[in-house]
């Protein structure tokens, strides 16, 4: 290192120093506390039907992820979704990713909603995917127009947290949104 570059770094190392080290002292004017605890709010955390949507918005995201990547990794759902849906999924992508098959673009996700009764959630979102193209092997492919629909699944709520359970099929009746 040269002169000139050690003597850069040593003006940085005491311009840092002298902006961390200085301190207005303005807190002492600030009114001091009794002790009481009581009187100290801590942020809430998300509600119950928050917890849920921000659950199934993330299950979403990996799922298209996965569809553009034409591939998935086994533990893509660990901490946000379980169960046999989510086995028959990753045999989905198996299948896809033999075939070469992937989309292309994002679909659009609209209006979650969320009934929570105790600990378990009923959750429902509309899907539009008439704008997520697909290829296979490289080669675009052809889909049918394709309407926007609302989707459900089940939930279960841990610890403040949402864990997507089961894809409602019963209830995934093409409903229009």
């Amino acid at each position: 290192m040269t002169w000139r570059g050690t003597g850069v770094l040593v003006a940085a190392v005491i311009a840092i120093a002298a902006l961390t080290g200085c301190s207005d002292d303005s807190s002492k004017d600030l009114p001091k506390g009794d002790g009481d605890s009581s009187t100290v709010t801590t942020p809430a955390g998300p509600t119950p039907e928050e917890a849920a949507i921000a659950a199934y918005t993330k299950y979403h995201e990996i799922r298209v992820s996965a569809q553009n990547a034409g591939s998935i990794r086994p533990t893509a759902f660990d901490g946000v979704a379980e169960g046999p849906h989510v086995e028959q999924y990753l045999r989905r992508m198996q299948g896809y990713e033999k075939a070469g098959y992937r989309r292309i673009g994002t679909p659009v996700f609209t209006d979650y909603q969320a009934e929570i009764a105790g600990s378990a959630a009923k959750l429902s979102v509309c899907f539009d995917e008439s704008a997520w193209a697909a290829e296979a092997k490289g080669v675009d492919m052809e889909l049918p127009p394709i309407e926007p629909i609302r989707i459900r699944h089940l939930a279960e709520l841990r610890d403040g947290t949402g864990i997507i359970t089961a894809s409602d099929a019963r209830s995934n009746e093409a409903e229009p949104c």
